[in-house]
């Protein structure tokens, strides 16, 4: 396997934190009736922030499971991150992507196994893209989904540069 480099999250983190007060404001504007003002938000905080936290975090999972030695890996790295968004099959995909990884790279690395923070993770997912649309559910829901997003992205990134650390040590 080629020299895995450095997993750099923290772009990806800070877009994904950016986007909890901005869930929150539109669904306050929502809950006082006013659509012009969740447009508003929407236009000029809501897409632009979103846009690069899916984008960031898709590469960080993307090597993360790059990672992942082909014979242990369930899947491509590719594949883990592009079926995340068919709809529909990826209510189905969240749970071999998220926990897959987490398996895998447990697998693969040793160390400490998310796979229940993968298995939360992927339920979160669905919650996020089923319920969202009702005021105030989705500040219920992206909350906790930003926590363990953040543990869990945390410890699978450690694992995956951890070849890298034995290597230098030696």
């Amino acid at each position: 396997m080629d020299q895995q480099k450095s997993i750099n999250w923290i772009p990806a983190l800070i877009f994904n934190a950016l986007l909890i007060p901005v869930i929150i404001a539109i669904d306050i504007a929502e809950a006082t009736i006013r659509p012009m003002t969740v447009i508003v938000i929407f236009l000029i905080t809501f897409l632009p922030i979103t846009v690069p936290a899916i984008v960031l975090s898709c590469i960080v999972h993307y090597k993360c499971w790059k990672a992942v030695p082909t014979e242990i890996a369930r899947t491509t790295p590719g594949k883990a991150v592009g079926f995340l968004f068919i709809p529909v099959f990826n209510f189905y995909w969240a749970f071999v992507s998220y926990m897959g990884l987490a398996e895998d790279l447990n697998k693969a690395k040793g160390g400490k196994n998310y796979r229940g923070l993968g298995i939360a993770l992927a339920i979160l997912f669905i919650c996020s893209w089923t319920l969202t649309w009702m005021p105030f559910v989705s500040t219920l829901i992206e909350i906790p989904s930003f926590i363990l997003w953040v543990i869990y992205t945390k410890g699978v990134v450690g694992q995956a540069m951890r070849e890298d650390i034995i290597q230098q040590t030696n």
